[in-house]
This record gives C-alpha cells, sequence and structure tokens, in this order.
C-alpha cells in the first residue's frame, strides 16, 4: 500500500523545466546512492520525504523535499503562479523526477512499508526509535545529484512567535538538481527523448565552485572545484525511467 497514490499527477500541467537555478560540501555533482527515503510531515501538515544519500566519496548527503503544500492550502502537489497557471511544487518535481529515475515509477505508484529507524527527536534531545513510512523501493538505487553550497541568514524564534533574521549567516547545502545515474540526464531529456546529455554540463560549468548567496545582501562568492563526473551521455535504448540503476540495498538502523 502506498500513502503518495493521491498525490494529484495531470499531463496538462508542465512537468519540470532545465533551468540553471551533515556536512556542508562545495557546489558540484555527486554520484550517490539513496540509503533512507521516507515519509513525514511538517507542523502545517505538508507531506516530506526525507533522503538520506552516500557519496562516491563516502559523503552523506541529506535533505527534506515537500511534495505537498500544507493543511490550510489544501495539501496539494500544485499552486498558482502570478499569471494564474497551475504550476507542480518545486519539491514535487525535485520527488518525482528522483522517483522516477530510481524506481521506473512515479510517486504515486510506489509503495511505502512501515520500518522503524532511529530519528532525532527534539524533546528527548537524542534519537528515538521511531516508525516510518519507507519507501524503500528507492533505497540502494544510484543518482546523480546537483548540489550547491549556498549562505543563509540564521533565523531566531521572537517573542511573538515568528522566526525573524537575527544579523548572523549559516552555510547550508541544498539540492538543485537531480541527474539520471548512468545517461546524466535530466528528467526533461529522458521524456524529450534525447539522444545525448546536454544540461549536466551546463549545470556544472554554471554552479560548480561557486557558493550561493542567499543573504538579504546578495553578494555571490567563487570556492573549490568539487566532484566532476567523466562522460557526456550518450544514446538510451529504452525509456530510462523504466530503468533504474542499482546498487546493493543499506539496512536501515534497527529496522524491522
Amino acid at each position: 500500500m502506498s500513502l503518495l497514490e493521491n498525490l494529484v499527477q495531470d499531463e496538462n500541467i508542465a512537468g519540470e523545466n532545465d533551468i540553471i537555478g551533515g556536512s556542508v560540501h562545495d557546489s558540484g555533482l555527486y554520484p550517490a546512492t539513496v540509503t533512507l527515503a521516507y515519509l513525514g510531515e511538517s507542523s502545517g501538515g505538508a507531506t516530506a520525504l526525507h533522503l538520506e544519500f552516500k557519496g562516491e566519496q563516502q559523503q552523506n548527503i541529506r535533505t527534506t523535499i515537500y511534495l505537498t503544500s500544507g493543511t490550510a492550502k489544501g495539501k496539494l502537489t500544485t499552486y498558482q503562479d502570478k499569471n494564474n497557471e497551475t504550476q507542480y511544487l518545486p519539491g514535487f518535481l525535485a520527488g518525482q523526477s528522483l522517483c522516477k529515475m530510481t524506481t521506473g515509477k512515479p510517486l504515486n505508484k510506489v509503495d511505502t512499508e512501515e520500518k522503524t529507524i532511529d530519528i532525532y527527536n527534539f524533546t528527548a534531545k537524542s534519537d528515538v526509535p521511531t516508525k516510518v513510512p519507507m519507501i524503500t523501493e528507492m533505497m540502494g538505487k544510484k543518482i546523480l545529484i546537483g548540489l550547491v553550497k549556498q549562505t543563509v541568514d540564521k533565523q531566531k524564534k521572537g517573542d511573538d512567535g515568528k522566526y525573524h533574521d537575527s544579523g548572523e549567516t549559516r552555510e547550508e547545502n541544498e539540492i538543485d538538481k537531480f541527474f539520471h545515474a548512468e545517461s546524466r540526464m535530466t528528467s526533461s531529456e529522458i521524456l524529450a527523448k534525447a539522444t545525448v546529455a546536454k544540461f549536466v554540463d551546463t549545470w556544472s560549468e554554471k554552479n560548480t565552485g561557486i557558493t550561493r548567496d542567499k543573504t538579504k545582501k546578495k553578494t555571490g562568492t567563487k570556492g573549490a572545484p568539487t566532484v566532476k563526473t567523466p562522460g557526456s551521455g550518450g544514446k538510451p535504448t529504452e525509456s530510462l525511467f523504466q530503468k533504474p540503476v542499482t546498487a546493493p540495498v543499506p539496512t536501515p538502523a534497527a529496522s524491522k
């Protein structure tokens, strides 16, 4: 049974576009394996996909992607843009791309299984065994991650209960793009039946070694280049969404 089967998917809505847009890693391309993929919910009711990856150089990469809006906005996978046109949420597009590239299926066709893993509990201030709906089909599969390093404003909770900029900054990573591990193509290129991966090189030239400044002062900095992967893709002989790249499946800690 899948908790994702009711996610709205409509062929009339535009899909993902190829647009540049633990430890903190330098921006670049990271070949990695999915080690954890499980669902959760934000305090506002948004469906969250929690992900952990292990890079080829043993980098640990963690992120949370929000597949839907919160309860107040209907828990939808879509939103209305400034032209009043329906668009998919960026988080849904990212999750859909990852799911298709690793399992060959859309999100609403993958099953979830209840597993118990250790998750940090803010009340207990330690890891606590917690039951979660796991997407085991994703785990152990390879993916190429377009990772960016960015500087953001630190925020603190004020007396009004809201978060405000503290005047300090921090660095963090954000997954900007997923590429098929074997062909290095994007979802858009696969759907367009492209024969050569092109956008991955454009992305790399634009982002590798760059730290994005997302603070209010908006000034970019140049860092050291990071991991690069060889090759420029090739002609697929079948739908890449039906040909996930597989690695040995890791066993979640304390799972049952």
